[in-house]
């Protein structure tokens, strides 16, 4: 069985892979392609569906524990056993996530893994402000994010999925323990057809701004060179290190 992930600040750990595919076999196609750029794999809801927990086992087998990231929002009960199905596979997952409206708290989490990171989702990435306030939420977003995130901080998550926009400002509030997890990052240098993020940042500027990790998905998966485009993602990031 795979090992647990290294140290969380180990510069080359930092860089998520979303498998955003629809199929096992491509999936595992992407994590050999990958292999030695890539160390970290994220599993969304169309990948699960499809390959269900074999699919996440055979991308940890191969790579190491993944984020599986389903967003879980029910009832807390319902939450509650989905976190514990998703706990006893901790050798091959080490982060999920919940919506921001379970009212959940994490000390509830009794019996879970304790290698299972759970972070909480304030606002989708792909949602700007105009969004938000169509939604019927009158504050800003980020005063939005603020509230949410110190709700999640509260209720016992280990952290949250943020733009890089939004990382500064959490990092300042919750310091270095609070984990921030930033989809959404684009390279200056990768052109994204079709793009439905709204709070894009540079891996350097994310990195910068506080991140723990960069979730990046398409500026490797449809670049010429996938494998030297992730490489080059991983150099931006590290230097941006201190």
């Amino acid at each position: 069985m795979a090992s647990a992930p290294p140290a969380l600040r180990a510069p080359e750990r930092r860089l998520i892979f979303a498998l955003d595919v629809a199929t096992p076999a491509e999936a595992l196609s992407w994590v050999k392609r990958l292999h030695g750029a890539v160390h970290h794999y994220k599993i969304g809801l169309e990948l699960f569906l499809a390959g269900g927990w074999d699919v996440v086992h055979a991308v940890a087998e191969a790579s190491g524990p993944v984020f599986l990231d389903v967003k879980l929002l029910d009832i807390p009960a319902t939450v509650v056993k989905a976190l514990q199905v998703i706990a006893r596979h901790a050798d091959d997952v080490w982060l999920s996530n919940v919506h921001v409206f379970n009212n959940m708290a994490l000390e509830r989490r009794a019996g879970l893994d304790a290698r299972l990171k759970i972070i909480v989702v304030p606002v989708l990435t792909s949602m700007s402000e105009a969004d938000l306030r169509s939604s019927g939420v009158q504050m800003s977003l980020p005063d939005y994010m603020a509230l949410q995130s110190q709700r999640a901080h509260d209720l016992g998550y280990d952290g949250v999925v943020a733009s890089g926009h939004e990382a500064a400002a959490l990092r300042r509030r919750f310091g270095p323990d609070f984990l921030i997890v930033c989809p959404g990052v684009r390279p200056a240098w990768a052109a994204v057809q079709g793009d439905d993020q709204s709070r894009v940042m540079t891996p350097a500027e994310a990195i910068r701004a506080g991140a723990d990790y960069l979730v990046v998905g398409r500026p490797i998966r449809t670049h010429a060179d996938p494998k030297g485009a992730a490489l080059r993602i991983q150099e931006e990031l590290a230097g941006a290190l201190p």
